[in-house]
């Protein structure tokens, strides 16, 4: 894999998670989730988290064909969203 098409993969990793975040950040501000909670960057980590690791297994599939790579990295996913959900349920009591 050549150079250019790393950085490709990176600027479009660091792209969707951005794009992500903001639109996450702006949801939850305007249901009124994010009012008064200690957890919401605990919550924007796991997610950030949990799309990365998607994203690049997804890369290690499609570009490499390394499928046990990828399957770690779909299981850091999963780790992730479990975070994710137990942060939300945490929020939610």
């Amino acid at each position: 894999m050549g150079k250019s098409m790393i950085k490709k993969i990176i600027i479009f990793d660091l792209l969707l998670i951005f794009i992500f975040t903001v639109g996450y950040v702006f949801i939850e501000y305007f249901s009124g989730i994010a009012h008064g909670q200690d957890l919401l960057l605990l919550l924007l980590v796991t997610v950030m988290g949990s799309i990365s690791f998607t994203s690049k297994a997804l890369v290690w599939v499609v570009v490499n064909g390394e499928i046990n790579k990828a399957i770690g990295m779909h299981a850091s996913s999963f780790i992730f969203l479990a975070l994710f959900f137990y942060v939300l349920v945490s929020m939610l009591k």
